[in-house]
C-alpha cells in the first residue's frame, strides 16, 4: 500500500505468511510461510512484485525456519532454524540454492524471534535464552566473535535493531512473567553497538516492542 494507506493490495492467499521485510533494493519480499498458525510446517520464500510469484528457497532443506531476514546487499539471508538439529541456531541461507552455512553452535541455541543485519554486512544481532535469561547478542556474519550486548536476569532482551550508521542498538525490553501479565510493560530502550550506555526510551501503560530504525 502506499505511505498513507491507500491503495492496498493483497499479495498473497491461503497460507499463514508472517514476518515480512524488503529486499534491499526494493523488488522483492522475503518471510515466513506457515500452512496455519499453529503449524509445525515452516518455510522460507521470496516474492518479486513484478510477477508477485511466492518462490519457496528453503526447500532443500528440511527444519523449522524462522527470523528470515536478507543481508544488505541481498547475497544472502539469515535465519534461525533447526535444520542442523535441536536447538534453534542463527545459519546464513544462499537465496539462489538455498544451501545453508551455520553461524551459531552453542547447547542452548538462540530465540527464532527477530534478527538484524549491520548496515555493513558484517554482523548479525540475534536473542537467545541462555543460563535462565533472555539477552541481545551480536556475532559475525563468519560465525566468529559472539557477544552478548545486554545482560538482566529480571527482563527479556529482544527485537533488536541496528541504527543506520551502525553506532546504536535500539531493542524492547519485558519483564520476566506470564505473557498475558507482563507484555504491556514491555518498554523501548538504546544502546552503544558494544552494549554500554543503555537508556530508556519509553515509560507508558502501552506496550513499546518491536523498535525499527
Amino acid at each position: 500500500m502506499n505511505v498513507d494507506g491507500t491503495d492496498v493490495l493483497q499479495l498473497t492467499a491461503g497460507y499463514f505468511d508472517i514476518n515480512v521485510s524488503w529486499h534491499p533494493n526494493g523488488n522483492a519480499l522475503l518471510f515466513n510461510r506457515l500452512k496455519a498458525a499453529n503449524s509445525d510446517d515452516a518455510a522460507i520464500m521470496t516474492l518479486a512484485l513484478d510477477d508477485r510469484a511466492a518462490v519457496m528457497v528453503s526447500n532443500r532443506v528440511s527444519g523449522w525456519f524462522a527470523s528470515a531476514r536478507w543481508n544488505p546487499d541481498g547475497s544472502a539471508i539469515a535465519i534461525a532454524t533447526n535444520a542442523f538439529g535441536p536447538p534453534m541456531e542463527v545459519a546464513l541461507m544462499d537465496p539462489l540454492s538455498g544451501s545453508l552455512t551455520r553461524v551459531t553452535c552453542t547447547a542452548d541455541g538462540v530465540s527464532g524471534g527477530h534478527m538484524d543485519w549491520s548496515p555493513d554486512g558484517e554482523r548479525i544481532l540475534f536473542s537467545a535464552f541462555r543460563s535462565g535469561q533472555a539477552d541481545t547478542y551480536v556475532i559475525d556474519a563468519t560465525g566468529e566473535n559472539e557477544t552478548r550486548l545486554t545482560n538482566d536476569a529480571e527482563r527479556i532482551q529482544s527485537g533488536a535493531s541496528w541504527s543506520p550508521k551502525g553506532t546504536n542498538v535500539v531493542f524492547h525490553s519485558t519483564p520476566m512473567g506470564e505473557f498475558d501479565e507482563v507484555i504491556m510493560e514491555s518498554e523501548l530502550f538504546v544502546m552503544d553497538a558494544d552494549g554500554r550506555n543503555i537508556r530508556q526510551l519509553t515509560s507508558s501503560p502501552h506496550s513499546n516492542a518491536h523498535p525499527d530504525w
